[in-house]
């Protein structure tokens, strides 16, 4: 088996035991059972949910980046504009669908020194993402 995997045969007999105790090796198992065994050792384990909080990180990180760099765009645009001008007629639908970050949350928090703070924006992103799913 370790020239068909590259890995030792001590590897492999460790994680063959690993696999066993944590009730992975089954036979036979239909898809439904081997997710339940799949979901059953990832709680065992204390790994359950473990991807989606990554991805929830990951786009988190994402919408702080997009939001700071849109920041940055506007402080560095000449003669900024002090307001948005409403074009809306009475009766047109106004829908949320595409704005920037900057309009979404506000100007990017700083200290007092100017630099941006990362932790204030991520508790920012995080409230308002929470609220508008519990929402939906």
């Amino acid at each position: 088996m370790s020239e068909k995997t590259g890995y030792g045969t001590d590897f492999i007999q460790r994680a063959l035991t690993r696999l066993h105790s944590a009730g992975l090796l089954t036979e036979n198992a239909t898809g439904e059972e081997l997710l339940r065994v799949f979901e059953m050792a990832a709680r065992t384990l204390g790994v359950a949910g473990f991807n989606a909080r990554r991805a929830s990180r990951h786009l988190v990180d994402r919408e702080l980046f997009t939001w700071w760099n849109e920041e940055q765009e506007w402080r560095t645009t000449r003669g900024k504009k002090r307001g948005t001008r409403r074009n809306t007629s009475t009766g047109a639908l106004a829908l949320p669908i595409s704005v920037p970050a900057r309009v979404r949350y506000g100007r990017f928090p700083t200290r007092s020194n100017g630099r941006a703070d990362y932790p204030r924006a991520r508790a920012i992103v995080a409230e308002i993402n929470s609220t508008g799913r519990s929402a939906a």
